[in-house]
């Protein structure tokens, strides 16, 4: 649980302009906040939240208004190696599965830049499987701990902001579970179409934001009398406080000069999302039947795209 002066010396700001396609309608889906969730503390001051609103154009989902001044505790949770996905146990080749077969398919070799590389897992199982790879990661510990375990080359900084490449190009760049986090995806998308070789591809997974179980969700919640969204965290793990869905993401390549050759949503448990030694083996039966249910039908939990750049 999170202590209570770290939602101290928060501030607002208004938040109407849609950042995938700027446009200015859009619909509330429910609130967010220190206490707007299961589990967290329902008397912690000051009582910090948001709207979770939806783009009403593109369907991109976000938080307004802004909150500002509580960005350490993002940062602060991707800085731990030893806490960040513990949970995994060793699984954590399952994570990246998805991307694997379909980097398989459509690129099986070449040069490969992962962007916000982590601990450098999935840059260590890439190497192994042929490519020549190199990472850029903000957490300095994070870079660390690939350079240690994995004798990788991994960048600390930003794209495009301390990190460059200069002259170098790439077969294939990837981006697991980074986008929902970059304020200025436009301009990322730029730099990065600056990076890829003329049949490059690039391969982006994020959540998503309009997946079934959410809405499911935020209807559960609505039956309960309360006024909170699942769509969106921007005070509590995993800290997102912009959320995309098919629509709006494929929205967003395709303004930004790419054209998608592959896209597709897929289970949760394939990112670790199962509950497995973490709670309560009855919980966690039920919890598998439902989301085997629900993952009959098409807006799972995840998102992948495989893009090019339009020449």
């Amino acid at each position: 649980m999170m202590k209570q002066f770290e939602f101290n010396n928060v501030s607002f700001e208004e938040n109407s302009i849609c950042l995938v396609c700027e446009s200015s309608k859009q619909i509330k889906l429910g609130q967010r906040g220190n206490r707007e969730y299961f589990g967290a503390n329902p008397n912690v001051v000051p009582h910090v939240y948001t709207n979770v609103v939806k783009c009403l154009s593109c369907g991109f989902i976000f938080c307004n208004p802004k909150i500002h001044g509580l960005e350490h505790l993002e940062r602060d949770h991707y800085n731990d190696p030893d806490l960040y996905n513990a949970y995994l146990k060793g699984k954590v080749n399952s994570v990246y599965q998805i991307g694997e077969k379909l980097l398989a398919l459509f690129k099986p070799l070449g040069k490969l830049l992962d962007i916000g590389a982590g601990k450098g897992e999935f840059l260590y199982l890439s190497k192994l499987k042929g490519y020549s790879v190199v990472g850029v990661e903000p957490s300095l510990r994070f870079c660390e701990y690939a350079r240690e375990n994995y004798g990788l080359q991994v960048e600390q900084g930003y794209l495009g902001r301390d990190v460059h490449f200069q002259g170098e190009q790439f077969d294939v760049i990837t981006l697991f579970h980074v986008l929902e986090h970059v304020t200025q995806p436009k301009e990322l998308l730029a730099y990065i179409s600056d990076l890829l070789k003329k049949d490059g591809i690039v391969y982006i997974e994020v959540p998503n934001a309009d997946a079934i179980i959410l809405r499911i969700a935020d209807q559960f919640f609505r039956l309960f009398g309360k006024s909170w969204s699942s769509r969106l965290s921007p005070l509590h793990a995993p800290f997102h406080s912009m959320g995309y869905s098919p629509k709006s993401i494929n929205y967003l390549l395709e303004d930004s000069g790419f054209k998608l050759v592959y896209a597709g949503t897929f289970s949760g448990k394939v990112r670790g999302y199962d509950t497995s030694d973490r709670v309560s083996l009855a919980f966690t039966f039920a919890r598998n039947i439902i989301m085997s249910l629900i993952n009959i039908f098409p807006s799972r939990e995840l998102i992948c795209i495989v893009a090019k750049k339009l020449n």
